[in-house]
């Protein structure tokens, strides 16, 4: 099973920023988990807790004061950094998005950043000594690769 390198950190918004470039370009964002906003590329302005992927790994971040608490998931170790303690372990799995197209799904989005209403979410399923603990995305597919 893949290693997968996981971090814990206290930074201000451009250290957020550089993080993220760390981790390739940013390929989907979600910059606010309470109203489920989703882009491309680094945000411009980062709101008070949020979530930024691409194909290498993930950032999450709340904030906390002055500064933001983070967690990365990352496919390969980062210069300069420690691990947080752990066998952590991943594995990729992909699961459907949910068609913005049906009546019932009410986004603040009429599509997803890849430019379709529905897909796959390509995730890893991030494990501590055997456990999950995350699911941490990493692309979104279009729909021709759901069927």
């Amino acid at each position: 099973m893949p290693i997968v390198y996981v971090y814990s950190i206290w930074a201000t918004a451009e250290e957020l920023e550089e993080k993220a470039i760390q981790l390739g370009e940013p390929v989907f964002w979600t910059a606010d988990l309470s109203t489920f906003q989703m882009g491309k590329g680094i945000p411009r302005d980062w709101s008070d807790q949020g979530s930024i992927f691409s194909r290498m790994g993930e950032l999450r971040w709340t904030r906390a004061g002055e500064k933001y608490q983070a967690l990365i998931f990352a496919d390969k170790a980062l210069v300069g950094m420690d691990v947080l303690k752990g066998n952590w372990e991943s594995e990729e799995e992909e699961v459907f998005l949910q068609d913005l197209s049906e009546p019932k799904v009410r986004p603040s989005f009429e599509k997803y950043p890849h430019g379709d209403v529905a897909g796959l979410l390509k995730v890893k399923a991030c494990k501590r000594d055997g456990v999950i603990v995350s699911i941490s995305p990493r692309e979104i597919l279009s729909k021709e690769a759901a069927q």
